[in-house]
């Protein structure tokens, strides 16, 4: 071995391939390198998938326990103006001394609803940020209607059975998706449901207490606003 190194010294040879050997060195380091630092990347996004998946799964478990507490609410609700509409006189709400308060909504829905948005593909993301669009005017619609109602000189603000009509009917929507949802909240599918049909809000209606029997002009509204 000694003599073959002292061959290559006397013959000139390392003198003369000296920079290409310098380049064949660099190029090997430069590969060995990036191997390792490959392995580091795809190992990182192994652990980052495994995190987001935990989390998703975490998420996932607790979707129909939330889902239970907002159709629970959207079924308070629809009593609470189901009472309200009993008081019509004609097709006028009148003002009252002390207007019931709406249903409180459930203390931490929208922070367990964030958590599965914030790891779930788009289709699912999509529909639980409509859910929760439609629970955000549903809620401002109904402290409007306590301010209407109530009797006083200042308010000057009437309130009709139409406007009762589509509180109820926003109710009955935000309960149609939550029955949608909760295929996939158990893992019975992966697939994202779409807004709610005629079908799905006459059941949601007839399930928050507006049977077509009695409230037949709350069902047909759904026919005139909803896709068949």
């Amino acid at each position: 071995m000694d003599w073959l190194a002292s061959q290559f010294v006397r013959q000139g040879w390392v003198d003369h391939w000296q920079a290409l050997i310098a380049g064949l060195i660099a190029i090997l380091a430069a590969f060995i390198g990036g191997f390792f630092i490959n392995r580091q990347i795809a190992s990182a996004h192994v652990i980052e998938k495994e995190r987001v998946e935990r989390k998703f799964s975490a998420a996932r478990a607790i979707l129909p326990l939330t889902l239970s507490a907002l159709s629970e609410y959207t079924q308070l609700c629809n009593s609470h103006l189901k009472t309200i509409l009993a008081t019509k006189e004609g097709e006028a709400i009148p003002p009252q001394a002390a207007p019931t308060k709406a249903p409180t909504f459930p203390n931490g829905i929208i922070e367990d609803m964030r958590g599965i948005i914030e790891y779930s593909d788009r289709p699912i993301r999509t529909a639980l940020v409509a859910l929760i669009g439609k629970l955000q005017i549903q809620m401002s619609r109904l402290t409007t209607l306590e301010r209407h109602l109530k009797e006083g000189p200042e308010n000057t603000r009437s309130v009709v059975v139409t406007n009762i009509e589509d509180y109820i009917l926003d109710a009955a929507d935000i309960y149609a998706r939550c029955a949608a949802l909760f295929d996939f909240a158990r893992g019975a599918t992966d697939v994202a449901p779409g807004g709610p049909l005629r079908a799905d809000m006459h059941s949601a209606l007839n399930q928050t207490g507006f049977w077509y029997d009695e409230f037949r002009r709350v069902h047909d509204r759904v026919d005139l606003r909803y896709e068949r």
